[in-house]
């Protein structure tokens, strides 16, 4: 999985706690990059950031991470046993 850390990442969240997929504050996507020292900005249909420029969740990383997001539960645990089936 080219998400490897990623997937990591969402194994350390509380597994009960719950994420809106297109909030600039409380997206698992955006959190992992401002956790490695990427501003982006969500919304609308993509991500940006000083380097990304504006990207589509599912062009850039694919449709499994995408999907995975958008998916329901969305809490972190659900969240990484979905990821999971791509590993």
């Amino acid at each position: 999985m080219k998400h490897k850390r990623f997937l990591n990442w969402v194994r350390r969240q509380p597994p009960g706690k719950g994420y809106t997929y297109m909030s600039a504050t409380n997206c698992p996507y955006a959190r992992y990059l401002k956790s490695r020292g990427v501003w982006p900005i969500v919304g609308g249909f993509g991500w940006s950031g000083l380097f990304l420029g504006l990207i589509p969740c599912c062009g850039r990383f694919g449709m499994d991470v995408g999907e995975a997001l958008a998916a329901t539960p969305r809490t972190y645990g659900a969240l990484a046993e979905r990821l999971g089936r791509f590993d």
